[in-house]
């Protein structure tokens, strides 16, 4: 009986030893999150800081929340590179989970690039997070990075010319078509119109607007796509229909 019990005692210290690790993340977290909504975002960050260290984490996790700390936050896209970049730097190549982690890093990565404006260097983080995996979505999230890193790859093939801006143009082109057999959603089907439309398949892009309309619950956001329809039907010689398309816009802004 003893030895049993012994043996619950050390079971239950190494169960609750794992709690402790996994809780107080959170509570690091949800405690910079209440201080942040408090406008103190200073404070927010020490605090998430101290009970991150109070938890042992290693070092590439607390850049990781501080990078996601500040991605969530507008105007702070180049913290969050900085702090995303040290995570990544961290990582143990000798840990099980190294490949996983530096997946999930590399996407943030990727996305606060995009949100900074570095759109070239976000492609290749993009490139080398995706490298190598099978399935086009591992995880919830990639839906959210895969829209990231068609975004990026728009932005850079409207800087470009010639066959790299054309190569650019049928990436994110593949990307989005990509996306939608798997996850289809309104974002994806208004940036494949985008790329359709830089590519100049304006009659491919406009069925993509439509149908991004379709299935986007939000007037306001269903407007925006509107509008992208009036431009793509405007440059396809179709002033008529295009007219028609920004009254819908306005129509559904003014409702």
């Amino acid at each position: 009986m003893g030895t049993h019990l012994s043996g619950y005692i050390v079971q239950w210290g190494y169960v609750a030893r794992q709690v402790r690790l996994i809780a107080l993340p959170i509570v690091a977290l949800h405690t910079a999150l209440w201080i942040g909504i408090n406008a103190d975002r200073d404070r927010a960050l020490a605090r998430m800081e101290q009970l991150l260290t109070e938890a042992n984490q290693p070092h590439h996790y607390r850049h990781f929340s501080q990078g996601f700390h500040y991605f969530s936050r507008a105007g702070h896209e180049n913290r969050a590179v900085y702090n995303f970049s040290q995570a990544l730097s961290q990582l143990d190549p000798d840990t099980d989970d190294f490949v996983a982690k530096s997946r999930q890093y590399g996407k943030l990565l990727g996305c606060a690039l995009t949100e900074a404006g570095n759109h070239a260097e976000a492609i290749d983080v993009f490139d080398m997070a995706f490298a190598g995996q099978q399935r086009a979505f591992l995880f919830e999230q990639d839906l959210r990075y895969f829209n990231y890193r068609i975004r990026a790859l728009l932005a850079q093939a409207r800087r470009e010319s010639g066959a790299v801006g054309a190569a650019l143009w049928k990436r994110a082109i593949q990307y989005g078509r990509q996306v939608i057999a798997e996850r289809p959603s309104a974002d994806t089907y208004r940036l494949l119109g985008a790329a359709l439309s830089g590519n100049g398949e304006f009659t491919a892009a406009a069925e993509a607007y439509r149908r991004g309309i379709e299935i986007q619950s939000d007037p306001r956001h269903a407007a925006d796509i509107y509008l992208d329809l009036a431009w793509c039907l405007k440059q396809s010689g179709r002033p008529e229909a295009a007219a028609a398309a920004r009254q819908r816009a306005e129509s559904m802004v003014a409702d």
